[in-house]
């Protein structure tokens, strides 16, 4: 489709831009189809003008293939009306006149040509005597009468067929009368056609020209004491106790600028800084119990975890949090020989939510997709039940396992479109105009797990390993709350080769993959990767070590797609990142510890955050 305007329709208006020269044939000029704004959707002033302004018109739709029309056949090609608004950068326009060259550019950039919901011809009496005006926040700014045009209806697409076939869907805009102006941030355009409201889609009016700094900054700090002592041959306790200090920090500054200026300026109501404090103290006992082939192993964790949340900038009011858990666990464990163990169990983990899914900023930077993160959210609970079974040989190790796992309060984004027609208020004074994506976060989600992993490692020869390592799951995701349900498979592998060349280099080929991941409202990518490495020790114990490497060396980049959808809406998303990569490490071991230190030493892992937020801690757990 295309649309063909007509200019200097109106005398009156002919006259307030200074226009005396009288057309003896149509002004015609054309708008590229991505112009078209419609279905309510906002215009956003673009950053190439100071000056953008309304002109309301008639448009007239086509409804068949027309070339050569006669003034008399002409009413037979075209079945609706509707009343539509011109948008014109004028600074533009006058620029271009004055230099003698097109102005095409003022009248045809993306989302100029505003259209309302079409009305067929038949509802009215006479086409050429419509009365159509425009009100901009309430107040009316211009009216027209089609009886006042210079060319009429007919006249202009008998013209426009001499030179160009009209087609089905094509859109004639017919000239605007006297009284247009400039369109301001924040107003609200309304079209109306007979007394009758057609048009009302400029609901948020924004300037693109603007940039934000933001960072965010997680400070973990942890202090643990663990204790372990044996009771005769077959008893053993463990008791401990941890204490971590995490301090989330978000300091997202906001800044803007009027049309085409580079002169920013801060902007606090559209900046957050915003601090999340936790205290988690916890405190565990296990017992473990060994009887020839056996082992039995329960174990009991009560964590305290406290929140202080403090916004230095932008709306929110302080609050602290407290709440308290009771961690259980327990393991059975069954010796099958000299090489093979059979494993059960159950196991609790709690997973705290990270900055990405706390920070309440409300990021607006792109109007239509607008996120948010829920500092109210708790930690979210998963139950697993497993049994895995292993041999170890020095040729083959294997390992399987099998596990199922639910929770009830997953902290799971969420997407919703706004749908009310003068868009919608959130806290702090926010905005999200109609037609927006907004999406947060919150403890929605319902899930069931079963999955199937395992580990193969093979030592064909003192120079060859062979391994390969998968899972494959089924999910099922569901918020009552929300009525949303979605289900599927996902599986992965990675494996390789390790080989020793001569000359003591060895030489590493891995890959692997995975198919789509499954998430509450839709999908995302799968994956896939190849490399190659090779490594060479030197000097006494080998305690020098080089090592160069390589991935995916014919892909430089690689696409990521999202599929999330909702009641009333679907996105698609792609995004590109590199995937080739090359580099090289040096290693130099300084010592090595005793056996009797390494086995005494434990580690400390706090891999308790939500993952999946785009940065910090990923992955889970709540181990101690």
């Amino acid at each position: 489709m295309k649309i063909i305007a007509v200019g200097m329709n109106y005398a009156q208006h002919n006259k307030e831009l200074g226009h005396t020269q009288v057309n003896t044939e149509p002004v015609i000029f054309m708008k590229p189809d991505s112009a078209i704004l419609k279905d309510g959707k906002p215009f956003f002033i673009p950053d190439f003008s100071k000056e953008i302004h309304y002109e309301t018109e008639l448009v007239v739709r086509i409804n068949r293939l027309g070339k050569n029309i006669a003034p008399r056949f002409a009413n037979r090609y075209y079945d609706a009306v509707t009343v539509g608004i011109d948008f014109t950068a004028r600074d533009l326009q006058r620029k271009f006149r004055e230099q003698g060259n097109p102005w095409e550019l003022c009248k045809g950039f993306d989302s100029s040509a505003a259209i309302g919901t079409f009305v067929p011809v038949e509802h009215y009496k006479d086409i050429q005597n419509l009365d159509f005006h425009l009100l901009i926040d309430g107040k009316e700014v211009q009216r027209g009468c089609t009886a006042d045009m210079l060319f009429k209806i007919d006249d202009i697409i008998a013209y426009v067929s001499q030179f160009v076939t009209l087609k089905i869907g094509d859109l004639l805009f017919t000239g605007t009368p006297v009284g247009v102006g400039p369109v301001s941030i924040g107003q609200r355009l309304q079209g109306y056609l007979e007394g009758e409201k057609l048009l009302d889609i400029i609901k948020e009016l924004s300037l693109k020209n603007f940039h934000s700094d933001g960072k965010t900054n997680t400070m973990e700090q942890t202090f643990q004491v663990d204790y372990t002592t044996p009771i005769g041959k077959l008893h053993t306790i463990e008791t401990g106790a941890k204490y971590i200090f995490r301090r989330n920090s978000s300091d997202n500054r906001f800044y803007e600028a009027e049309g085409a200026s580079e002169n920013y300026a801060y902007n606090e109501n559209r900046s957050s800084e915003y601090r999340h404090l936790n205290h988690i103290l916890s405190a565990y006992a296990g017992y473990t119990l060994k009887y020839k082939g056996f082992t039995f192993k329960p174990g009991l964790r009560y964590e305290q975890t406290i929140q202080e949340v403090k916004y230095l900038v932008g709306p929110g009011e302080n609050f602290d949090s407290n709440f308290s858990d009771l961690v259980p666990s327990v393991s059975l464990g069954i010796k099958l020989g000299k090489t093979q163990n059979l494993r059960g169990g159950y196991n609790m983990r709690i997973w705290r939510p990270g900055i990405w899914n706390l920070n309440p900023y409300f990021d607006n930077q792109n109007p239509m997709f607008i996120s948010q993160g829920n500092p109210n959210l708790k930690s979210e609970k998963s139950h697993s039940f497993d049994l895995s079974y292993s041999s170890f040989t020095s040729k083959f190790n294997i390992n399987l396992s099998l596990r199922h796992s639910f929770n009830n309060n997953g902290i799971e984004r969420i997407s919703r479109l706004i749908t009310d027609k003068d868009g919608e208020i959130f806290e702090g004074g926010h905005k999200a105009p109609y037609g927006a994506l907004y999406s947060t976060y919150g403890n929605i989600g319902k899930s069931r797990e079963t999955g199937l992993n395992f580990y193969l490692n093979w030592n064909a020869s003192p120079k060859t390993r062979i391994y390969v390592n998968g899972r494959g799951n089924y999910s099922d995701l569901r918020s009552p709350a929300q009525e949303l349900h979605n289900y599927g498979w996902n599986a992965s592998a990675y494996g390789g080769i390790q080989q020793t060349l001569p000359g003591k280099v060895r030489l590493s080929l891995n890959g692997g993959g995975s198919t789509p991941r499954i998430s509450l409202q839709g999908k995302g990518s799968g994956y896939s990767y190849y490399s190659l490495g090779l490594s060479r020790s030197f000097l006494k114990e080998e305690r020098l070590s080089l090592n160069i490497y390589c991935s995916n060396v014919l892909e430089k980049y690689r696409t990521y797609n999202n599929h999330t959808e909702g009641a009333n809406f679907i996105s698609k998303s792609s995004s590109k990142y590199p995937s080739r990569y090359y580099g090289f490490s040096i290693s130099y071991r300084l010592g090595e510890l005793k056996a009797s230190v390494k086995k005494a030493a434990r580690s400390i892992d706090n891999d308790d955050v939500k993952g999946g937020g785009g940065g910090g801690n990923t992955g889970g757990g709540g181990g101690q």
